[in-house]
């Protein structure tokens, strides 16, 4: 599980970095929770993205690990 700090246009970094070291429970905290199992018969990663609250946001399939820069 991975704890995102989103950064609004009115918000300054250095309140961001701060909330963030500091490990407060802030409200436009996001977290993003990575699973892998088997969807349809073949194995997959799933990304699944929550708010502060736990109310669920948004989910969607990871692409399979490209490989294209790999030289035997």
């Amino acid at each position: 599980m991975l704890q995102l700090y989103s950064k609004n246009a009115e918000q300054n970094v250095e309140k961001t970095i701060k909330n963030a070291f500091q490990n407060l429970m802030i409200p436009d905290m996001n977290y993003k929770l990575l699973v892998r199992g088997k969807l349809n018969k073949r194995k997959t990663d799933i990304e699944i993205f929550f708010d502060s609250n736990g109310n669920f946001k948004s989910q969607k399939e990871l692409l399979p690990p490209n490989y294209d820069r790999v030289l035997y």
